[in-house]
C-alpha cells in the first residue's frame, strides 16, 4: 500500500496542528459586534460521552461561491450514514456501542462573507467562532438547534487548514450553552475528508491531539487509510484512536477490560485487538505507571484488520504502546499527552510502523523506570505479554525478639547461641531476611540474606550487652528499616567458697555455715555473697542459690541442713550484695547419713572451695 498520499495529507495535518496552537486575538474590525469570544479549539473538557448523540450537519458556502456548491447533500449523507464506512458506524465501533451517533444533514446555505474574510482572521479560535456563528445563522430559520447535542459545519471549500474542532458558546433557539462543534472544508475535487471530520468531532467530544507522526491514531495522523487519495469518494477513512483516549477520557472501555500493572504482578496477561474485539475475557488495554511521575504507558493490540476501521493500518500486527504524560510541564504549548513508543522515524518525519509493533519474542524496556514488557505469544487477534514493574514499597520494619533458648529469658543468656523470633510484612511478599550485629543497612545482594526467618543467632564473643539488628527485603530488592533488640551474654559462672565448717571436718550436727559467692564480672550477677545459716537440728543437703533476675546458679554443699524459706537478708556483712533478688535461698535436695562428710563435687562444673560445687 502506497504511503505517498499520507505524505500529501501530512502537510495539511501539520498546518492544522500549527493553527490549533495559535492564541486568541481580537476579531478584525469588520466582524459583527457582539460575536462570542473564547472558543475552545482542539479539545473540550474531557468527560464521558454516552447514549444517543444527535448532531446537526450544516452545509455552508462563502458569499463568493454562491450557487456553485462543490458536493451534494446526498454525498455528505453517505459519508455519515453508510452502514459499513459511515461516521455513524465509526463512532459506534470505537465506543463499543456506548454512543449512538445520529446525524441530520442540511443543504447548502450562504454565509455573509467571502472566503478570504475568514482566512484573514488570525486566531484559530476567532476563525472557528466566525464560521460557527455565520453558518448557524444561515440555517437558523429552518433548524431547531435545541434538538441537537452538537454541530458540524462543512464548507464547500477549505480555508487553508484541515479543520477545527472543540466548543463554542452561543445562544441558539433559546438554548444558552457551550456547543460541541467541528468544522472542515472540501479540498478541491477531493471532497470531504471523513478522517479529518472524525478527528474534529472527537475534539468536540473532548479529545486532545496525540503527538504527531503516528499512523495508529486518528488524533495524530487522521486518515492512515487513504486507498486512493485523489479519487476515493471520501479521501481517507479514520482509524481508531489510542486506548487511553477511549478509556480514560471518553469512558468507552469498561473497567474490567483494563489491566493495571503493579509491583511484581508479572503473571502473563492477554490483550485483545482494539478494533472489533472478539467476545472473551481478554483485556483491551493495560496501564503501567512510571514510578514517582505523572506518566504511564498504555498497551493495546493493533493490526491491519479487513472489515474494520483499522484496515488501513501499516502492514503487520502486534502490541503498540503510548507513553502518556499528564504533567503540566509536558503540555505547555498544546495538550498532547499521548506519544507513540517507537524507535525510528522515516524520511517524512513519521514514526516507522515496523518499529512501533512489538511482536512475539520482543521486549520493550524502560531501564530507568525499571519497566519491561515482553511479548510471549499471539493468536492472530490477541497478544500475551508479561509486564514487569518496579516495587517502590519496602517491607515493614521487622519485629525482632531475642531469648535464651533454655530459660526463654529476653534479657540474659548464658550461651552465645540465642533464639530469634522475626517477622515483617510486604505489599507483595518478603523474600529475604538478615540478622547481624552490624547496624549498617545491608545491600539487597549482600551476603548473609536467608530465604526464611532465622530461628537462632550466634552472638559475638565476650560477655556483655549485645545489640542485634534485623532486616527484611522483597523481590524488587527493597530493604526494610532495621529492627533492634538487645540481650546480655553472661557465660562466666559464680564461684563459691565455704569457710565454715572446715573441709573434711567431722561433726554430728551442723551448727554454723559460713562462706562466700562471687561473680567474676561485676554487674552480670551476684557481686559478693556471704553465706550464713543458724544451727539446725536435722542434717541434710544444703543448697545455696544466688538468685539472679533471669537465671539460677546453684551452689550445693553436701551434708548441710534443710531450709525451705524465702530469700533472706544476710546482715551487715552483705551490704555489697546489691539488689535483694540476688540473695541466697536454702532448700533441701535429699537426705544423707547423719555423719557429716565432705566429698569432692564432680557434677558439671569445677568445684570451687573446700566443700562447694556449682551447678547451672
Amino acid at each position: 500500500m502506497s504511503r505517498s498520499p499520507i505524505a500529501v495529507l501530512a502537510a495539511g495535518v501539520l498546518l492544522l496542528l500549527l493553527t490549533l496552537t495559535a492564541g486568541a486575538s481580537p476579531p478584525p474590525p469588520d466582524r459583527p459586534a457582539g460575536s462570542p469570544q473564547g472558543d475552545r479549539v482542539g479539545g473540550a473538557t474531557p468527560a464521558p460521552v454516552t447514549g444517543t448523540q444527535a448532531w446537526i450537519v450544516l452545509l455552508c458556502e462563502y458569499s463568493d461561491s454562491v450557487g456553485d456548491p462543490t458536493f451534494t447533500p446526498e454525498y455528505t449523507s453517505t459519508m455519515f450514514k453508510d452502514a459499513t464506512w459511515g461516521l455513524e458506524t465509526y463512532f459506534s465501533r470505537i465506543s463499543y456501542g456506548k454512543i449512538t451517533l445520529t446525524t441530520t444533514i442540511r443543504p447548502y446555505r450562504d454565509m455573509p462573507n467571502i472566503r478570504q474574510y475568514y482566512i484573514d482572521i488570525p486566531s484559530a479560535n476567532d476563525r472557528a467562532g466566525a464560521l460557527f456563528d455565520d453558518c448557524t445563522a444561515a440555517h437558523d430559520a429552518e433548524v431547531d438547534f435545541g434538538n441537537y447535542a452538537g454541530v458540524v459545519v462543512l464548507l464547500d471549500k477549505n480555508i487553508g487548514f484541515g479543520g477545527l474542532g472543540g466548543s463554542h458558546y452561543a445562544i441558539l433557539d433559546g438554548v444558552d450553552r457551550v456547543w460541541p462543534f467541528a468544522t472542515t472544508g472540501a479540498n478541491s475535487t477531493q471532497g470531504f475528508n471523513a478522517a479529518v471530520t472524525a478527528h474534529e468531532m472527537l475534539h468536540a467530544f473532548g479529545l486532545p491531539h496525540a503527538r504527531g507522526g503516528s499512523f495508529f491514531d486518528v488524533m495524530s495522523v487522521p486518515g492512515a487509510w487513504c486507498p486512493d487519495a485523489f479519487n476515493n469518494e471520501y479521501t481517507c477513512y479514520p482509524e481508531y484512536t489510542n486506548a487511553w483516549h477511549v478509556q480514560e477520557l471518553l469512558g468507552w472501555i469498561d473497567a474490567p477490560k483494563v489491566y493495571q500493572a503493579g509491583p511484581c504482578k508479572n503473571a502473563p496477561i492477554t490483550i485483545e485487538r482494539l478494533a472489533l474485539p472478539r467476545p472473551n475475557s481478554n483485556f483491551l488495554m493495560a496501564k503501567v505507571a512510571i514510578p514517582n511521575t505523572e506518566k504511564f504507558y498504555v498497551l493495546e493490540v493493533r493490526l491491519q484488520l479487513a472489515g474494520s476501521f483499522d484496515y488501513g493500518l501499516p502492514n503487520g500486527a502486534g502490541v503498540i504502546m503510548h507513553r502518556v504524560s499528564t504533567a503540566p510541564e509536558d503540555n505547555l504549548e498544546d495538550y498532547t499527552p499521548a506519544d507513540l513508543v517507537a524507535e525510528d522515524k522515516n524520511d517524512d518525519g513519521f514514526w516507522d510502523p515496523d518499529s512501533a509493533y512489538w511482536g512475539v519474542g520482543e521486549t520493550f524496556e524502560d531501564k530507568a523506570a525499571g519497566i519491561s514488557v515482553k511479548v510471549t505469544a499471539a493468536d492472530g487477534a490477541a497478544f500475551t505479554v508479561v509486564i514487569t514493574t518496579p516495587d517502590p514499597v519496602a517491607p515493614s520494619q521487622p519485629t525482632l525478639a531475642l531469648a535464651d533458648r533454655t530459660t526463654q529469658s529476653a534479657t540474659l543468656s548464658d550461651k552465645p547461641v540465642v533464639k530469634t523470633t522475626l517477622s515483617a510484612t510486604d505489599n507483595v511478599g518478603v523474600t529475604g531476611w538478615l540478622v547481624s550485629e552490624n547496624g549498617a543497612t545491608p545491600a539487597a545482594n549482600a551476603a548473609g540474606w536467608r530465604a526464611t526467618p532465622p530461628t537462632t543467632f550466634r552472638l559475638s564473643a565476650g560477655d556483655g550487652v549485645k545489640a542485634v539488628y534485623a532486616w527484611a527485603k522483597d523481590g524488587a530488592g527493597n530493604v526494610s528499616p532495621r529492627a533492634k533488640a538487645t540481650i546480655r551474654l553472661d557465660t562466666k559462672k559464680p564461684a563459691v567458697a565455704i569457710a565454715e565448717p572446715a573441709a573434711r571436718a567431722s561433726m554430728t550436727q551442723l551448727r554454723k555455715l559460713r562462706g562466700t559467692a562471687t561473680e567474676p564480672k561485676p554487674g552480670s550477677g551476684p557481686r559478693l555473697r556471704r553465706l550464713r545459716h543458724p544451727p539446725q537440728s536435722r542434717p541434710g543437703l544444703l543448697v545455696v542459690e544466688p538468685h539472679h533476675a533471669e537465671t539460677r546458679r546453684r551452689v550445693v554443699c553436701e551434708e548441710g541442713l534443710e531450709h525451705d524459706g524465702p530469700p533472706r537478708q544476710l546482715g551487715e556483712d552483705d551490704r555489697q550484695a546489691g539488689h535483694p533478688r540476688h540473695l541466697p535461698r536454702l532448700r533441701p535436695l535429699h537426705r544423707q547419713s547423719r555423719q557429716h562428710r565432705h566429698r569432692p563435687a564432680g557434677v558439671r562444673d569445677q568445684a570451687v572451695g573446700a566443700v562447694g560445687r556449682l551447678e547451672t
